[in-house]
């Protein structure tokens, strides 16, 4: 947490953004917003850009089984938002917050216990799609973002521009998978560029399936 906030105070020399044309729009506007990023390189630090144009955040966490750690990891993840949501509390909690117009973050790369499957590097494996599903519900927007790593304990945050489901009249589970699945397109492209950096908290594929 501590170099978190180092960072974000020398964000000026440390931090490059970087934003598509209508991400800069809509992050101008802090419309609610379900904000998507992967455990791929400084994943921690896409957190920032969220900072700097002022969202009001929540950030969505899984509880750690070892208190110790629990602990530990807790003051990191309240660098990511103002508020912490664990992922077992279920929706109420989301949708009383994108209703607020308040915002929503989330690392989607890790297996759920409950979710659909959905091809990753072309192997169907336990996806969440709920998140997609209540931005859907509420008229929130989904973005995806990409924390860098560059020379000199620098930093580039890439913003993408909102996704648009390629399915507007289906109902809202189709429109959900179907815009994950966009999601896991970018994290391919992410993983592939850099493997080493990817870190992968829990076996993303079914056991019978060895990539």
């Amino acid at each position: 947490m501590l170099k978190l906030e180092q960072i974000w105070e020398q964000r000026e020399q440390r931090i490059e953004f970087v934003l598509e044309p209508e991400a800069l729009k809509h992050m101008e506007s802090k419309r609610a917003t379900v904000f998507i990023t992967a455990h791929v390189g400084a994943w921690q630090v896409a957190s920032q850009v969220t900072r700097k144009y002022g969202f009001k955040i929540n950030a969505i966490f899984a509880p750690e089984s070892n208190p110790i750690i629990q602990e530990l990891l807790l003051g990191l993840r309240r660098s990511f938002g103002e508020h912490l949501i664990p992922a077992d509390a279920g929706p109420r909690p989301l949708l009383k917050a994108l209703g607020a117009g308040e915002s929503i973050i989330m690392a989607m790369d890790t297996r759920p216990d409950t979710g659909k499957l959905l091809p990753f590097f072309g192997v169907d494996a336990l996806t969440n799609t709920s998140a997609v599903g209540l931005a859907l519900r509420t008229g929130a927007a989904v973005v995806v973002s990409r924390a860098e790593r560059l020379p000199g304990g620098r930093y580039r945050i890439t913003v993408y521009d909102p996704l648009v489901s390629p399915l507007p009249e289906a109902p809202i589970k189709e429109q959900a998978v179907a815009i994950t699945e966009i999601v896991h397109r970018y994290f391919e492209d992410w993983i592939r560029e850099y493997p080493e950096q990817w870190v992968c908290l829990k076996r993303r594929w079914p056991k019978a399936h060895k990539l």
